[in-house]
């Protein structure tokens, strides 16, 4: 689980890009990683709209990992 400030584009995580919600001051990307979606929060400027390729980062030391089975957070 990720809070959307803490993943950045420009990484090695490739996505597609399925919506783009303008939002004033910043803009909020919807992209898919396979057969999951997460959102990422971004400047205004940003120019992607569906279907785009992007490339993301997340900070390795705000992730959280759970177990798959159980549900449990991995320590």
């Amino acid at each position: 689980m990720y809070k959307r400030q803490d993943i950045d584009i420009g990484g090695k995580i490739k996505g597609s890009v399925e919506l783009t919600e303008p939002l004033g001051l910043f803009s909020v990307i919807h992209v898919k990683i396979r057969e999951d979606e997460i959102r990422v929060v971004t400047n205004s400027s940003s120019s992607y709209v569906k279907g785009d390729t992007i490339q993301l980062a997340i900070s390795g030391n705000k992730a959280l990992f759970f177990d798959e089975s159980t549900g449990e957070l991995i320590t």
